[in-house]
């Protein structure tokens, strides 16, 4: 299960390069959205300890 979220989440990165929405805007896209990831593991992980 812990595997599978970094996948799809990998494969929405490279999806949306593809795209070419690579402008400023798609950083701060890419960044938003790999923060909100990471604090959801933060948050999963300090639940279950």
């Amino acid at each position: 299960m812990k595997n599978a979220v970094p996948n799809r989440f990998w494969h929405i990165k490279v999806y949306t390069m593809q795209s070419g929405f690579m402008t400023i805007y798609g950083v701060v896209y890419l960044l938003s959205l790999g923060l909100a990831f990471a604090i959801t593991i933060q948050m999963r992980q300090t639940i279950e300890a």
